[in-house]
């Protein structure tokens, strides 16, 4: 089991100011399935608010939110040394996206859950009950939420 903290940028043009990038937060739980392949999840919490602005050209003010949740099923493939595990995986994930733009002239918005599909790797350095390491994943989802993810991780064996 780890706990995420982790970098997220979308990739896609929903950079509506400054929403489409900041910090994310996850729980992965992976169980063992043969020597070095596990299968596991994660799911995690992004959420992005700007507003509200006046805009200098139309004096128009807006508020635009974004929150993002995946839920990932994963097979990670493990390779270790002493005290170093490297380790690479992908999947399926279902998200669910919550975007809202409001703003004088117009609303856009989107609300509702989205298929997806994602490729990572980890390097963590893994004591007897402990490890910690970094992280990076890319995922591809349906819409414009494609995104990728770096970040830092720790866990614990049980």
């Amino acid at each position: 089991m780890a706990v995420k903290i982790d970098y997220l940028k979308f990739t896609d043009d929903i950079d509506k100011r400054d929403v489409e990038k900041g910090p994310y937060f996850g729980i992965e739980l992976f169980g063992r399935l043969f020597d070095n392949l596990y299968l596991g999840g994660e799911v995690g919490y992004f959420n992005q608010k700007d507003g509200p602005d006046v805009s200098a050209d139309s004096g128009n003010s807006s508020d635009v939110e974004l929150t993002y949740v995946p839920v990932e099923l994963n097979l990670k493939y493990i390779v270790g040394g002493y005290r170093w595990a490297w380790a690479v995986g992908g999947g399926a994930s279902y998200n669910y996206v919550d975007f809202d733009g409001n703003d004088v002239s117009s609303r856009e918005s989107k609300d509702g859950w989205i298929w997806g599909g994602q490729v990572f790797m980890d390097l963590n350095y893994v004591t007897d009950l402990f490890f910690a390491g970094i992280n990076g994943k890319y995922q591809l989802v349906e819409g414009d939420y494609d995104n990728w993810r770096v970040g830092g991780q720790i866990g614990f064996f049980f």
